[in-house]
């Protein structure tokens, strides 16, 4: 009943600019693992609301379940009254909670016990998006805005091709005042490996992330705390068949697109280093100010995981900072060069969030990737290392 009501909320939204829904429709990703049905929307004229226009696609995946709906005109805010006053709540039912995500404003509402919920994103004073889902955490029904991008729905709704809250940048971003800032990789999909690195002034580039193969899941939102006056940029070193590529800086315009959504939200699209095709296709990330996207984990996070060669032996070694290491699960997913898994590693931690274990499988075909999952009431990180190439010590 919930979700009827707000999708007759959304339909009789007055309609602001002459938007076919058809447009809003094409918006409207396929997205991974999930069936998507076919998107449907419609126009008309009302005489009370005035001419308007929405648009809705369903998504399921075993009992997991959402949608999503887009709606312009101001009777659409009316999704937001939930959010209208701004008030937080959180208790053992329920979840109530106002934050930014690329420079809009997001409301997440969540029943605990149903698991189901809205999340509402203002993209304008007279225009929403909302995503109903069911079956589902409320963590993972935030990661399907991933999958879309605002900017053009944006940019769609408001008539015009480019977007004045957007712009591209020089790919250095200037931090104006003593802030905490995360990174996150939204998409990774190449065949060759590559590391992320940030480099803050002119200090040694700090490592982040590995990601290697298709579609290797993303991980959880990693902090970094920056004072006024910083430099920031990223660099990515690449290895394909044991050849090592790079390093190449978020400022080289042939290898990274770089976007400012807000002066505290940025998206980098980057073609890896070997620069095989330069369609800027193989690694998509953001990084924002605290409260300009999504809220980081609170009860487990990965630190870090390492593969190490001793000879003909392979040891997978980390640490991980969990409420509770004995109650964090904990796998190691072996994929092969044809990304088939061939082998799954669980990993228990000690309990300082340490753990060593050695790979009992001998690696015989040209390339494995591991993929280190972790997960704990409700949350869930992850990190990538390739078993073979470049960056093997």
């Amino acid at each position: 009943m919930k979700k009827l009501i707000l999708i007759l909320i959304l339909a009789i939204a007055a309609f602001a600019k002459d938007v076919s829904y058809k447009e809003l429709c094409q918006t409207l990703p396929e997205i991974n693992g999930y069936k998507a049905s076919k998107c449907t929307g419609m126009q008309m004229q009302n005489p009370m609301f005035g001419k308007v226009v929405s648009a809705t696609r369903d998504y399921s995946k075993d009992k997991k379940h959402f949608t999503i709906n887009i709606a312009t005109g101001m009777q659409a805010m009316a999704a937001w009254t939930p959010f209208m006053m701004g008030m937080e709540i959180e208790n053992d039912e329920q979840l109530i909670k106002i934050t930014k995500y690329k420079g809009f404003n997001l409301g997440i509402s969540y029943n605990k016990k149903e698991k189901n919920g809205l999340i509402a994103i203002k993209l304008s004073d007279n225009a929403i998006l909302a995503i109903n889902y069911e079956n589902m955490d409320y963590k993972e029904a935030l990661k399907v805005l991933d999958n879309i991008n605002l900017q053009k729905i944006h940019a769609i709704l408001s008539g015009k091709e480019s977007i004045e809250s957007s712009s591209k940048s020089s790919g250095i971003i200037n931090i104006k005042e003593d802030s905490t800032w995360y990174f996150k990789m939204i998409h990774f999909s190449a065949a060759a490996i590559s590391q992320v690195y940030i480099q803050i002034n002119s200090q040694k580039p700090k490592f982040l992330v590995e990601y290697a193969g298709l579609n290797p899941g993303s991980n959880a939102p990693i902090k970094i705390d920056l004072k006024a006056g910083d430099k920031v940029k990223f660099v990515v070193k690449s290895c394909y068949r044991d050849h090592l590529y790079g390093p190449i800086d978020s400022t080289n315009n042939r290898f990274f697109k770089v976007i400012k959504d807000s002066d505290g939200s940025y998206e980098f699209k980057f073609e890896d280093a070997v620069g095989a095709d330069m369609r800027y296709n193989d690694g998509y990330f953001v990084f924002y100010k605290k409260g300009e996207g999504e809220e980081p984990n609170k009860f487990v996070n990965i630190k870090s995981f390492k593969v190490i060669k001793d000879g003909d032996k392979t040891i997978f070694e980390g640490k991980i900072d969990s409420k509770n290491p004995n109650l964090t699960e904990g796998k190691i997913v072996i994929k092969d060069n044809h990304w088939s898994s061939v082998k799954i590693v669980g990993v228990d931690f000690n309990s300082d969030g340490t753990f060593r274990i050695p790979l009992n499988y001998k690696l015989t075909a040209p390339m494995y990737t591991a993929i280190f999952k972790v997960s704990y009431n409700y949350e869930e990180d992850i990190r990538v290392r390739a078993l073979k190439g470049c960056f093997i010590k």
